[in-house]
C-alpha cells in the first residue's frame, strides 16, 4: 500500500480536463480591484460545505479560479478558506466522492504563490489539528485518507522546488507541530497517522530524483529527533522511532544513529527516551565512537538507582503490578573540623552515609521563647473540662437598681392589663410554653 495518495494524485492528473472558468469578472476600477482581492466572497462556505453535490463542485470552481486571481492573500483568509473544504470533506459520503475531492483539494497548492505555499500547508495542519481529536469513527477514515493525499502532494511540492533545506526545515516544523509550548504537540493522533505514511509517500518521490544528500534529508528529520528526545509522550516517542528514524536506509541511517547515540548520551533527558534512543541506534547499527559512546550510555544506565519499584497487589483470584516511585536517599553535608569518620553525639554515622552531622542546638534565649510559645498553644487548644454532677450550683449575684426597676414595670404593666381585661368582661390567655402565641378569645359573660 505504498505511495497511495501519490498514486491517487497521478491519477487524478491524467483524468483532469482543461482549464478551469474564471468565477468573477475583471473590476473596472484599480480600487475595485484591491477591495475584491483582499476581501473573501461570503457564499464560499455555503457552497463547499453544501448537502448537494453538484453545489459543492460549483463552489470548489469557482473557489480554485478566485485562488488564481487572487495571489496575495494573508493566513486568516486562508484559516478562513481551511475550514470551508473541511467542512466539505465533512458532507462528502461514498469513497469515490471522497478521493476525488481530497484530490482536487490537495492540488490546490499549486495554484497558491511559491513563497506562501508553505503557510497555505500550515494553515491547513492547524486545522487539521483542532478537528482531528473530535472526529468521530464514521468519519475518521477518510480523513485519514485526505491527510494522507495532501501530505504525497506536500511531498510533490518539495521535489519539484528541488528539496531545498530551508524548505525542508520548514515543512518538518509544520509537521511535528513546533509551537511555544516546547516538546509538546497539539494533536498526538495527527502526528502519529503523519508517522505511519511518511516514508510510504517520500519514498515514491525520492525514486523520482533529483537525488537528495543524506545532510539534506537530515534537515527534514532532525525535528522529529529532538521530539523523540524531548517529548513526555510515550506514543510519540514510540511511533517516531519505530516509523520513522528505524526505517532510514544507506548513509541516512549512519547519520540517524550518530545523532540518536549524542541525543541518548545528554543529561537532561526522560529515562524512557534514552532507552528508545539507545535501542534505535543499536538497530541502525552504530560504529566506532559512537558504539563505544552508546555502551557507555548503557553501563551508566544500568547502575543507575531504579527510580520506581513494582508491587504486586493481589485481590483474590486477580494480580496487578503498581509502579510507586522511591525516594532518593539524602545524604549529609561534611561539617568542617569534623573527619568523615567521626559522628557528633545523637549522630548515627551509618544511617548518614559514613558522613558526621553535628546535633542541632537552639540557643537558651531561643530554647526559652520556643517553650513559652508551646505553653501558649497549650493553654488556647485546651479544652474546657465538663461539671461534675454533684458539684453546687454558683451563687446567684445580686440585681442592681436597674434590674428591680424593669422588674417592677414589668409587673405593673400585667396588673394593668388584667384590670382592663376584668372591666370589659374578657380572659387573657397566656403563651403556650416552646410554642406560637395563643391567640386572644374574647367570651362574653354570661354565656
Amino acid at each position: 500500500a505504498q505511495g497511495i495518495g501519490t498514486h491517487r494524485l497521478e491519477a487524478a492528473r491524467v483524468g483532469a480536463a482543461g482549464p478551469a472558468r474564471a468565477a468573477m469578472a475583471p473590476a473596472e476600477d484599480a480600487g475595485e480591484k484591491k477591495q475584491a482581492a483582499n476581501a473573501l466572497p461570503l457564499n464560499f462556505g455555503k457552497r463547499l460545505a453544501h448537502t448537494d453535490k453538484i453545489v459543492r463542485n460549483k463552489g470548489f470552481k469557482s473557489l480554485k479560479c478566485w485562488l488564481q486571481k487572487n495571489r496575495d492573500l494573508e493566513r486568516l483568509d486562508y484559516m478562513k478558506l481551511w475550514k470551508g473544504l473541511y467542512f466539505g470533506m465533512w458532507m462528502s459520503d461514498k469513497r469515490p466522492v471522497q478521493q476525488e475531492l481530497s484530490v482536487n483539494i490537495a492540488l490546490l497548492i499549486n495554484e497558491i504563490p511559491a513563497e506562501k505555499q508553505a503557510m497555505w500547508l500550515d494553515t491547513f495542519w492547524e486545522t487539521m489539528a483542532e478537528a482531528y481529536e473530535n472526529l468521530d469513527k464514521h468519519r475518521i477514515g477518510k480523513y485519514m485518507l485526505f491527510l494522507r493525499i495532501v501530505i504525497a502532494e506536500a511531498f510533490k511540492v518539495l521535489r519539484e522546488r528541488g528539496w531545498k533545506r530551508e524548505d525542508m526545515r520548514e515543512f518538518a516544523r509544520i509537521f511535528t507541530g513546533s509551537n511555544s509550548a516546547g516538546a509538546n504537540v497539539h494533536s498526538v493522533g495527527l502526528l502519529l497517522q503523519f508517522a505511519q505514511v511518511m516514508w510510504a509517500e517520500l519514498t515514491p518521490q525520492l525514486a523520482e530524483g533529483p537525488e537528495v544528500a543524506p545532510d539534506v534529508l537530515m534537515e527534514f528529520i532532525e525535528p522529529f529527533l529532538e521530539l523523540s528526545a524531548k517529548s513526555w509522550n510515550t506514543a510519540v516517542v514510540k511511533y517516531i522511532n519505530e516509523h520513522i528514524l528505524r526505517k532510514a536506509t544507506g548513509d541516512l541511517a549512519k547519520e540517524i544513529a550518530s545523532r540518536a547515540v549524542a541525543a541518548a548520551t545528554r543529561q537532561r533527558i526522560g529515562s524512557e527516551n534514552r532507552k528508545v534512543l539507545r535501542e534505535t541506534a543499536a538497530a541502525l547499527g552504530v560504529q566506532g565512537a559512537d558504539a563505544e559512546a552508546l555502551a557507555a550510555a548503557e553501563e551508566d544506565a544500568a547502575n543507575e538507582q531504579p527510580r520506581f519499584k513494582e508491587i504486586v497487589v493481589v485481590s483474590g483470584s486477580h494480580k496487578r503490578v503498581i509502579k510507586r516511585k522511591v525516594k532518593p536517599r539524602k545524604l549529609g553535608k561534611k561539617v568542617a573540623g569534623l573527619a568523615p569518620g567521626d559522628a557528633s553525639p545523637g549522630t548515627d554515622a551509618k544511617a548518614s552515609g559514613g558522613q558526621a552531622i553535628p546535633s542541632f542546638m537552639l540557643p537558651e534565649p531561643a530554647v526559652k521563647e520556643e517553650a513559652q510559645g508551646k505553653a501558649r498553644i497549650s493553654k488556647s487548644s485546651a479544652r474546657p473540662k465538663r461539671k461534675a454532677q454533684g458539684d453546687a450550683k454558683p451563687k446567684e449575684q445580686p440585681l442592681t437598681e436597674k434590674q428591680v426597676a424593669g422588674r417592677a414595670a414589668k409587673v405593673q404593666k400585667r396588673k394593668r392589663k388584667e384590670r382592663a381585661a376584668k372591666e370589659a368582661g374578657t380572659k387573657i390567655v397566656k403563651k403556650k410554653a416552646g410554642g406560637k402565641p395563643a391567640k386572644k378569645k374574647r367570651h362574653i359573660a354570661g354565656r
